[in-house]
């Protein structure tokens, strides 16, 4: 539960990061089941449910776009990730041409050319550029300058949270995102919003003392029969 409840605070301080994927812990319920002697010796079963964290993962859900105009801000509609030239994918857009023209992420990583690969350079001015939708770059004068290196992978649950906003890919290297969809001038949201993240940090709350005060029952119960157990022998 401890877990559950940093997880919603992670996700609280990431809630506007663009394109941010919220950490999500899986509950199950657990059920103890433990043996209460009664006065004439019989035993009855008694049994006591609470959710303990089953495992950590990602919440891969699409967040919504943003109309900002920034010709430097890429919002993504699909399953695919920016590629970016340390190996890594994010779908944060917001990004900015450094002093070589190398296009990088807000963290300071470039992005990889989508078209023979290295960090992907632009020597044009940024607002005369054009994303097109399947990720080419193209200038002012038609020419193809770059492109971004999408990818998608059959099972995101493979892909590791590096920082705050970066993946790292696993054994499966993702193939080229042909159902990803860019949006020049756009960036995704987060995928959670406060209001839902309160309600669950509220709920997450609740869940934690009721959790607590069901072991210490359990713990006691089980005290209760090894000291009436003690005394039948």
């Amino acid at each position: 539960m401890h877990t559950v409840l940093g997880d919603l605070a992670f996700n609280m301080t990431h809630l506007k990061t663009s394109g941010f994927k919220g950490r999500q812990t899986t509950l199950q319920p657990w059920f103890s089941v433990f043996k209460e002697a009664e006065k004439n010796s019989s035993q009855v079963d008694r049994g006591v449910t609470y959710p303990v964290s089953d495992r950590r993962h990602l919440n891969f859900r699409e967040g919504r776009l943003k109309h900002t105009q920034n010709p430097l801000h890429i919002g993504l509609q699909g399953r695919g990730f920016l590629l970016l030239a340390d190996g890594s994918v994010t779908r944060n857009g917001n990004i900015h041409v450094n002093r070589d023209g190398i296009l990088e992420t807000a963290e300071g990583v470039a992005l990889e050319n989508g078209l023979g690969g290295g960090p992907l350079k632009i020597d044009r001015n940024p607002s005369d550029i054009r994303i097109t939708k399947d990720g080419n770059i193209f200038a002012d004068d038609g020419n193809l300058v770059g492109a971004l290196a999408l990818r998608e992978f059959d099972d995101p649950d493979t892909l590791r949270q590096r920082s705050g906003n970066r993946l790292l890919p696993s054994d499966d290297p993702g193939q080229p995102a042909l159902m990803t969809r860019v949006y020049q001038g756009y960036l995704e949201g987060a995928n959670f919003s406060a209001p839902v993240m309160m309600a669950q940090l509220n709920q997450a709350s609740t869940d934690y003392k009721q959790s607590a005060t069901m072991m210490r029952t359990t713990i006691r119960s089980y005290q209760d029969l090894t000291s009436q157990l003690l005394v039948a022998s």
